[in-house]
């Protein structure tokens, strides 16, 4: 266990050194990481898009229930916690609606 403890210990300061030494490597980590947020958040956005042109949604509360069931909760509501978000896809559905053929 002694020798465990002394490895990781060497471990971390061999990684502390490296990422003040190459302040690139830790920038290039940060990156990486907004580029799958980035990611995610396009792809919900997109398919929330998609949902509300299709016009099989009344608004966007429905259409976050469909969301739901495709991606974590979390990160839905990030997306849908701006206004401006819920407002555009509250548009698209009613915009759908109107220019769908009527069913007789």
């Amino acid at each position: 266990m002694h020798l465990a403890r002394r490895s990781w210990k060497r471990l971390r300061g061999y990684v502390r050194w490296h990422t003040n030494r190459y302040p690139e490597v830790n920038a290039t980590m940060k990156n990486i990481t907004n580029a799958d947020t980035l990611e995610w958040r396009e792809d919900i956005r997109r398919k929330a898009f998609e949902y509300a042109e299709s016009g099989a949604f009344t608004d966007w509360q429905a259409i976050e229930v469909a969301l739901r069931s495709l991606f974590p909760a979390s990160r839905v509501d990030d997306i849908l916690a701006s206004r401006f978000c819920r407002f555009d896809l509250n548009g698209r559905c009613d915009k759908a609606h109107r220019h769908r053929p009527s069913d007789k």
